[in-house]
């Protein structure tokens, strides 16, 4: 009965506040507009507080999860309104998305509506693809760059076709340069389809450089990655900084690690060589390479998802989320799909209009609905 009469007062509020946004079928994937943040953030946070008196609403109804992170994406929407903005025509993000499998899912349209209403960020966004030109045209706003590969790049032999995809890594800041547009951008930052940003971008930038000091490094060349899951590895190439004007060095050396080792199916193999060239080189050969590559612990930065336990306790205190959910590449057949995607779904912050009539929330491979693409 207790439970009945929470679903009630939760609908009805989010009736009267009109939480419902429309569903992201319009020419822009983007958060709420400002004014609207400004003129409903009382009643987001009345909403919020409500659900923090019926804690076990949060998983056991599917309703109140949505209400509650469509009123937290609200809540931190407009806190990020109200400090120091970065420019963010200096700072790019830079997806892949290779192969029949990728131009078949939602996985690049998921990604970026979570850059831009999780992560805040209305910056450069740039997309190297050999989808169809016709997959993605027209679906996003203005600042998102669509960018096709060479020729010579595509045609490269490697024992795995997914390592020639993988193989554009290292070449993102060269493609970056086709891109007019993009003249002013300083900083790049690489990141994985399924990856998904989780808060605003700017605490992820700003309170990396604060620890790491990544904008302000004198080294002549520099990476920046995350502390790898496992002990065989240093890091984990998921997500990684560039500097475009002095990180081409860098990217080289892996690059020629990679093309090297082209019976390797993960690009981290040829990454940790580097890693440990670099180290020998450094401590043997007490000689100072031109290349340094850092490695930045987890914190509240990222988190990896492993099991249907790490989904459900996010889902409790979404207000915790890193900036960062990245589904552990290992593990994601042993997850609850259902779960997943309601898990995805929260995550970027589908209305239940959106999760009705898109599968932006899908793990499946398949093609976004015909309502989506219009």
């Amino acid at each position: 009965k207790n439970r009945l009469i929470t679903i009630i007062v939760l609908t009805t509020i989010a009736w009267l506040i009109d939480l419902e946004a429309p569903p992201i079928l319009n020419p822009s994937l983007r958060r709420p507009d400002r004014e609207t943040i400004n003129g409903k953030q009382q009643g987001q946070r009345a909403l919020l507080n409500h659900l923090e008196d019926f804690p076990d609403a949060k998983i056991k109804t599917t309703e109140a999860i949505s209400l509650l992170h469509r009123a937290i994406i609200l809540d931190e929407a407009a806190a990020s309104s109200n400090t120091s903005k970065f420019n963010e025509e200096e700072h790019a993000i830079f997806l892949i998305s290779f192969g029949e499998s990728a131009a078949n899912s939602s996985f690049l349209e998921r990604s970026i509506l979570a850059i831009r209403r999780r992560g805040d960020f209305d910056g450069p966004v740039a997309v190297l693809t050999d989808a169809p030109g016709v997959r993605y045209e027209g679906l996003f706003d203005e600042n998102v760059a669509i960018v096709r590969p060479k020729e010579v790049d595509t045609q490269m032999k490697f024992h795995f076709d997914v390592v020639r995809y993988k193989r554009f890594k290292t070449l993102l800041l060269d493609y970056l340069d086709l891109v007019p547009a993009f003249n002013n951008v300083k900083w790049v930052y690489y990141m994985d389809l399924d990856i998904l940003m989780a808060r605003p971008f700017v605490n992820l930038i700003s309170g990396l450089d604060r620890t790491y000091h990544y904008q302000h490094s004198t080294s002549s060349s520099n990476l920046f990655f995350f502390r790898s899951c496992s002990k065989n590895y240093y890091a984990n190439s998921g997500f990684f900084i560039m500097n475009r004007n002095t990180s081409r060095p860098c990217l080289k050396l892996w690059q020629d690690e990679l093309e090297s080792n082209s019976d390797r199916y993960m690009d981290q193999y040829s990454l940790n060589r580097v890693f440990r060239n670099i180290e020998n080189e450094e401590r043997v050969r007490r000689r100072v390479s031109s290349c340094h590559l850092h490695v930045m612990e987890h914190e509240n930065y990222l988190a990896f998802v492993k099991t249907n336990e790490d989904m459900i306790d996010m889902m409790k205190t979404p207000e915790n989320y890193p900036s960062l959910i990245h589904p552990f590449n290992s593990a994601v057949g042993d997850l609850d799909v259902d779960l997943y995607e309601e898990f995805v779904a929260g995550v970027v912050g589908l209305t239940e209009v959106e999760k009705r009539e898109t599968n932006l929330a899908s793990v499946a491979e398949m093609r976004p609905s015909k309502t989506f693409l219009s």
